[in-house]
């Protein structure tokens, strides 16, 4: 009974997460249900979801300022991947469109200057 209840809890939608530190996981959730739907293709349901819940949350996470901190620049950087692995499996475009986005937005992040030996002698 108690396997039964874990499989339930898999197929409901994703909770909302209450910030960006979450992305990676769900990113990371998104990849590890298409790995299985590879293999058994009963997982590719709840991956889809999966990666329509990661979908849905971008616009919140690509109006930061053009300067945003590194973990957030990382949990982008999986979200588009785990996009991409979601279109590659299921074609569906709305996966493709979003991962480009996020692709978009990250290429427009100015770098950060490099220091120079001048500045690391100063430290």
């Amino acid at each position: 009974m108690k396997q039964q209840q874990r499989v339930d809890t898999l197929g409901a939608p994703l909770a909302p997460t209450s910030g960006d530190r979450h992305d990676p996981e769900i990113a990371e959730i998104v990849l590890f249900l298409l790995d299985l739907a590879s293999h058994d293709s009963s997982h590719l349901e709840i991956a889809t979801m999966a990666a329509s819940q990661l979908t849905e949350g971008l616009s919140r996470r690509m109006t930061y300022p053009a300067n945003p901190d590194p973990s957030l620049v990382h949990a982008l950087s999986r979200t588009a991947f785990a996009l991409a692995e979601a279109w590659k499996i299921t074609r569906d475009v709305r996966y493709r469109e979003a991962g480009l986005s996020v692709i978009r937005y990250l290429s427009a992040i100015p770098s950060a200057p490099l220091p120079t030996d001048q500045d690391r002698a100063k430290l």
